[in-house]
């Protein structure tokens, strides 16, 4: 156990004093990656400022499409149904006939039979 912890005093004392150094230098070596990045991307730099616009109209354009179309269709959709429920019994109310469909009656039911020999009915219709 004393020998680990001696290990661990020994790996933080190198960290401690080693980290500046290295700090220094890994900053060293990211400003110059970062100049010469710089330097051959000032010019698409400028065009993707020309573009930036073009993006974004079609970007509105893509939220146009996308979202209010399909909303509009269902409010359009809604109100059809709406006026046709609504005139159907305005319609009705008033006594015309409205959207409802008038079926004729239907046809009278048989008359009953009489009881056979022997036999009593259960209803009108049948016997038994």
């Amino acid at each position: 156990m004393m020998w680990s912890f001696k290990w661990l005093l020994l790996l933080t004392y190198f960290v401690l004093t080693t980290q500046d150094d290295w700090f220094e230098k890994e900053k060293e070596r990211h400003d110059k990656t970062r100049n010469e990045w710089k330097q051959e991307n000032s010019k698409s730099w400028n065009d993707f400022k020309k573009t930036e616009s073009k993006v974004e109209a079609t970007a509105t354009w893509i939220i146009v499409i996308a979202i209010v179309i399909p909303l509009v269709i269902i409010i359009l959709i809604g109100v059809g149904i709406g006026l046709a429920i609504y005139c159907g019994m305005k319609n009705k109310r008033s006594g015309g006939g409205g959207v409802v469909i008038s079926q004729p009656p239907p046809p009278p039911p048989p008359p009953p039979q009489p009881a056979g020999p022997g036999g009593f009915t259960l209803n009108a219709n049948v016997v038994v």
